[in-house]
């Protein structure tokens, strides 16, 4: 995923991105790893300084997949070749991959079970991309959308999570939102092919 911030283009590599299905136009998906860099071999303080970075958190910073995989497998529901149908989704919303009836209900109380998304791991280099353009004088917000199947327990996870991972004094950058368009920023870093809602973002 390459974005310019100002003048200088930052190269950055956010999950596990698929370059045919990139340049086939289908949706990018999270996965093995969250780092920056820049093109001239390292963090670009002077594009940073003073701009607002905005980056989701499900299969941007962490891998959401991996852990609906992973308790997926368990449920009586689980048939062989689920997890190819996991990793190569077409559909945005997991549940929507699966057909109508007993699966796709299955899997909507696998994303809802208690623990959900304060056990999701995040990518190798996630946490240290986030310190990272930080210290390089970027005002970085985690914006995440709750799931609005447990979207109380979600939002409480989240925060959890954050403490976890980033510390205590992280939890001010939390934004949990259903409509990210709403939340002012420079750059806005999602799994989400096109992100739209009811305002026009600046971003």
């Amino acid at each position: 995923l390459t974005f310019s911030v100002g003048s200088a283009p930052e190269r950055w590599s956010l999950g596990r991105f698929s370059p045919a299905r990139t340049r086939a136009g289908i949706r990018l998906r999270g996965g093995q790893a969250c780092e920056a860099s820049s093109d001239e071999g390292g963090m670009a303080s002077g594009v940073f300084r003073g701009r607002t970075v905005l980056v989701d958190m499900d299969n941007t910073v962490v891998d959401w997949d991996r852990e609906f995989a992973a308790r997926w497998g368990k449920t009586p529901d689980a048939e062989a070749g689920d997890t190819e149908l996991i990793q190569t989704r077409t559909n945005f919303e997991m549940e929507e991959n699966f057909a109508p009836g007993p699966r796709r209900e299955r899997a909507k109380e696998v994303m809802a079970s208690k623990g959900f998304y304060e056990s999701l791991q995040p990518f190798e280099g996630a946490v240290d991309a986030l310190r990272s353009m930080a210290a390089a004088g970027a005002f970085v917000l985690l914006v995440t959308s709750p799931h609005p199947l447990c979207a109380g327990e979600c939002s409480n996870e989240k925060f959890r999570w954050v403490e976890r991972h980033l510390g205590k004094e992280w939890e001010g950058n939390l934004v949990i939102c259903r409509d990210k368009t709403f939340v002012a920023g420079d750059v806005l870093v999602d799994d989400k092919p096109l992100v739209t809602g009811r305002a026009q973002p600046v971003w």
